[in-house]
């Protein structure tokens, strides 16, 4: 990746929609934020015993835990 990728800003929505939505938990590391997800009442799917990089190297697996 090259190194000035974290230096381009990610828009941010206005607002968050509230019908089906989904926090798709890849690994342990992002319990916290599965926990805020399930708080707001958001669905969260994947048990965390993942890894973060799954999006890239298990795409398939990553979309059928999205589409629940």
């Amino acid at each position: 990746m090259p190194a000035d990728s974290y230096a381009v800003a990610v828009p941010m929505p206005a607002s968050w929609p509230q019908e089906d939505v989904r926090y798709v938990q890849l690994s342990a590391a992002y319990e916290a934020d599965a926990a805020a997800a399930r708080q707001r009442g958001w669905t969260v799917t994947g048990d965390g015993s993942g890894r973060y990089m799954d999006v890239a190297t298990r795409p398939a697996a990553v979309a059928d835990m999205r589409t629940g």
